[in-house]
């Protein structure tokens, strides 16, 4: 069962547990929110710097889980990170520095 129709979100915008919207990237879909909250457009998402955001539903999962997913996440922003200076460190190998 649908709520009142609350509008056309492609660009983003708060939305109400009263209301349906239309979002979708590939189509329309119909987004009926059991609570309020906003909905962010990729194109407005910061890029780059220290901003990650993660959203683990695990409602139904057993205990413990968080915690692993948790750490997972850390584990995996580490090696992210130890690559990207790696990567770095080399990239400045390769290149010819200048005289002072």
């Amino acid at each position: 069962m649908f709520s009142k129709f609350g509008g056309f979100l492609a660009e983003g915008g708060p939305v109400d547990p009263s209301s349906a919207y239309i979002v979708g990237e590939r189509e329309p879909e119909i987004f009926n929110p059991r609570s309020s909250g906003t909905i962010t457009p990729m194109s407005k998402m910061s890029v780059g710097g220290n901003n990650h955001t993660y959203y683990v539903d695990a409602r139904q999962a057993e205990l413990g889980v968080e915690n692993r997913v948790s750490r997972a996440i850390e584990m995996a922003h580490a090696s992210a990170v130890a690559t990207s200076v790696r990567a770095t460190q080399a990239r400045q190998d390769r290149t010819p520095q200048r005289k002072k």
